[in-house]
């Protein structure tokens, strides 16, 4: 693999932390290796590779991996008259908000002029003036908060938070039995955090009531207080907001606590991640996830040749977001194949103006075609939700 790699640490005291297999150059334009007569394209990745997020980081970066291994193998992409091999340069956020900017402004001065990142909806955030500033063109494979596409140069292949919310809604007001409804949301998921005032209208608006919300942070470890509370109100229906491992904890404290509520997540786990965090799936019983497709769970319970083959080469580790992951650089792919050139100028117009027939058969996920046949609309892609339950022996799989 051809991988640059900095540290969060390296580029806030300034330490030239860069190392490659292929090229010493850390922008995104093409350039020269050391061998005289391989153009480099340098793909930044802004990830969280330490602390309490690095699971996903990591996750996310093996499939980037094996995506730009196979494309260099294949002979590289061709951008306007050349040929490029493709170097992923991997930013350490931490996950951290302050850290995300660092590397963000760290990644524009060094000539970035395409930016995969970053994973987390808060950082995402965080990150929005220095989008503003320009010079690189941004793609958002999985972060879903509302707001850095109003950037011209900042594209999302993500679903938005109303993948999440759509699915549940119509489970919850398909069942006249689930009147009460509880929330525990993840404060540090600014897509979900920042929209549970909507949810709850939502809610109501199909004639259920909220009667306990609360909010937590990403590293937490022990939910049982508020989980307490929130069984003095005997909800019908808990909805667990946030990231995998957090909301997976819940769940299982939830049920050492008595409870046998319905539980809903919005964390997009795995088969594999939940086989191991959990001792007992018995638990899993009357759980479901609300969610956009983003692991290769839902395509491998289909049957989906490319999911198995792509679960095969990690080993059968699938992580949170590998679905999304993939067909976020089939999306990237095909437009750079477009563009005319390397500048981020060039790849925004290719972005703009690819079809969503270019990745039909390509990607996993089925974008739907939006104005024109486009795959993006105001940078945005259309790409529905589903209700998916655990189903022993086989995991994950979307309901009927």
């Amino acid at each position: 693999m051809n991988r640059l790699i900095a540290s969060a640490a390296a580029l806030t005291l300034g330490i030239a932390a860069l190392t490659s297999c292929g090229s010493d150059d850390a922008g995104g334009n093409g350039s020269e290796d050391g061998g005289g007569d391989t153009e480099v394209f340098t793909l930044t990745t802004i990830m969280p590779m330490s602390g309490p997020g690095a699971v996903y980081g990591e996750g996310v970066v093996r499939m980037l991996d094996i995506v730009v291994d196979e494309t260099n193998a294949a002979g590289g992409i061709t951008i306007g008259d050349t040929t490029y091999e493709i170097v992923l340069d991997v930013l350490d956020d931490e996950l951290k908000p302050e850290t995300a900017q660092a590397v963000a402004r760290q990644a524009i001065d060094d000539g970035a002029q395409l930016i995969f990142g970053p994973f987390g909806s808060g950082n995402a955030n965080a990150v929005q003036p220095v989008m503003a500033r320009g010079g690189a063109a941004w793609l958002l494979p999985i972060a879903t908060v509302v707001g850095p596409t109003a950037n011209p140069n900042v594209f999302r292949t993500a679903a938005l938070v109303s993948a999440f919310v759509d699915p549940e809604l119509e489970y919850i007001e398909a069942d006249p039995t689930l009147q009460k409804v509880a929330l525990l949301t993840d404060q540090t998921h600014t897509a979900h955090s920042e929209t549970t005032s909507e949810l709850i209208g939502q809610i109501e608006g199909i004639g259920r009531s909220v009667v306990f919300s609360q909010d937590f942070s990403t590293g937490d470890t022990d939910f049982r207080a508020p989980l307490t509370q929130m069984l003095s109100d005997a909800p019908d229906v808990v909805i667990l907001r946030g990231y995998m491992a957090e909301c997976l904890l819940a769940l299982q404290q939830l049920r050492e606590l008595g409870s046998d509520a319905i539980v809903i997540l919005n964390s997009g786990s795995t088969t594999a991640e939940t086989l191991s965090m959990l001792d007992d799936l018995s638990i899993l019983e009357d759980v479901y996830q609300s969610m956009p497709m983003t692991s290769l769970d839902p395509f491998v319970a289909a049957g989906n040749p490319l999911a198995i083959e792509l679960l095969e080469k990690l080993n059968g580790e699938s992580a949170a977001a590998d679905a999304y992951v993939y067909d976020a650089m089939q999306v990237l792919l095909a437009a750079m194949s477009q563009a005319t050139d390397t500048s981020a100028d060039a790849l925004i117009a290719a972005l703009t103006d690819l079809a969503a027939e270019d990745v039909a058969g390509r990607t996993l996920n089925e974008y739907r075609p939006q104005a024109g046949g486009l795959l993006f609309e105001n940078r945005e892609v259309d790409l529905p939700g589903v209700m998916v339950e655990w189903i022993p022996d086989q995991g994950w799989t979307p309901i009927p």
